[in-house]
């Protein structure tokens, strides 16, 4: 994919650089510059060429890639590279169904929205491995707290979902299977989340719970203890789930010395 960011002069190719598993030494097997538009390149090997058997069947490569331009205004034909990109791992093999993507995550869109409804954002990212042919789409499975499981059907480029008109306070189990065109991965690992948020938080996310009339309030000092007092959260704010305790935090604070 093009960079989000060129630099300020329009991209003008890319470079591959390729290594094995083992950390060997990194070489460039693609040299695009010239060519902006070539966003795909196949790595054979052979008996013949300058990477002739550099390639195995069976062994995982290493590749990353880097973006040219040429943004050098007193010499226009000098080339800058872009900081190479995250590493992605390749085996060399038949294509196959890919690996199980790992275990959604529950994000920060998760609201409580009414004490009746709720929502669930949650994400995921690729199977690391995705069996030599190009993921095609996943799968969602959600199942509900009486055990009903319902699945989404999703594009190859949505990597997030929310679930929309949850029951607060129930618990709700989620899994991701990857598809290629040679089948599908297994499950990933299952996230149990709760369809709540932090208490002393409103429907709309904002804090209530600091607010100054829901503050301690001394009732009680002795010589050595004193005695605090607090409220309950009303239901609006509890987050959609029992509370189940508080904690109570005491700060000394040392008033300044008073000089006549």
């Amino acid at each position: 994919q093009k960079p989000t960011v060129n630099g300020g002069k329009a991209v003008s190719g890319y470079e591959l650089w390729m290594d094995t598993w083992s950390g060997g030494d990194t070489s460039m097997v693609y040299d695009g510059a010239g060519s902006p538009d070539v966003m795909e390149y196949r790595l054979t090997t052979g008996d013949v060429g300058s990477h002739s058997q550099i390639v195995e069947t069976g062994r995982q490569y290493r590749f990353q890639i880097r973006a040219i331009n040429n943004c050098d205004t007193e010499d226009p034909s000098r080339s800058c590279y872009g900081e190479f990109s995250e590493v992605q791992i390749f085996t060399v093999r038949d294509p196959r169904a890919p690996l199980p993507p790992s275990m959604p995550q529950r994000n920060s869109a998760t609201r409580v929205t009414s004490s009746n409804e709720a929502t669930i954002s949650i994400s995921w990212s690729p199977p690391i491995d995705n069996g030599g042919s190009p993921i095609t789409g996943y799968v969602l499975y959600m199942r509900d707290y009486d055990g009903t499981m319902t699945n989404y059907a999703l594009g190859h480029e949505t990597t997030a979902w929310q679930v929309d008109s949850l029951r607060p306070g129930e618990v709700y189990r989620f899994h991701v299977v990857a598809m290629n065109a040679l089948g599908k991965s297994g499950n990933s690992p299952v996230l149990s989340t709760l369809a709540a948020m932090h208490p002393g938080l409103s429907y709309a996310g904002n804090s209530e719970y600091s607010k100054l009339n829901y503050r301690p309030i001394i009732i009680d000092v002795q010589e050595s203890s004193l005695t605090a007092k607090w409220s309950h959260l009303p239901a609006d704010i509890t987050g959609g789930s029992p509370i189940t305790g508080f904690k109570l935090y005491l700060y000394e604070y040392k008033y300044p010395l008073l000089h006549s």
